[in-house]
Parts: structure tokens; sequence; C-alpha cells
């Protein structure tokens, strides 16, 4: 059986750009991955970004498309299972 990776999230939404979309609702953006060409040689990279409070914040450059949607999966989201419910009182740390 084949071991699952993030790259399966990702849809392309343009000629160089791919977004990739929560296991939980098709219509939440996670985060997207831009492929980028620069340098004499036209070194190919894949920028990874996640959007912020003040817009899309850039998190990392990979060489691989895999290891940038990776990089989007492990960032730290403010989703369901992180911020507190309204009415319920917080886990104090302590």
């Amino acid at each position: 059986m084949p071991e699952w990776h993030p790259v399966s999230l990702l849809q392309q939404t343009g000629p160089n750009e791919w977004t990739m979309r929560s296991t939980r609702s098709m219509d939440t953006s996670l985060g997207r991955v831009h492929r980028i060409e620069f340098g004499l040689f036209r070194e190919v990279w894949f920028r990874a970004t996640v959007t912020g409070d003040g817009g899309p914040e850039v998190i990392g450059y990979a060489r691989t498309a895999e290891a940038a949607a990776e990089a989007i999966w492990r960032q730290p989201r403010q989703d369901s299972h992180t911020r507190p419910h309204t009415g319920y009182p917080g886990l104090g740390r302590g």
C-alpha cells in the first residue's frame, strides 16, 4: 500500500502555482506552493507560503514540491483543534 504524503493535497491553480487544500474542507486553503526560477542557470526552487493575519507569509524555500508541501503541512494552524472554543474554560498550563 502506498504511503500518504502532503503533496497529494496540492491542486494546480496556475502555471507555476499549487494550492494545498484541507482534508476536512476542500474550501479551506492551508497554503500555496510557487515554482520559481532564477539565476544564471535558471535554478528551480519551490516557495511555500501560508496565509497569516497580515496576508501571505513565506515559510521557506525547497528544491522539490514535495518538501514545500511537507513544510506547509507541518506549519501550526489556528483551527478547531488548537483554538479555544467560546464558552469553554481554557486548559491551564502551569
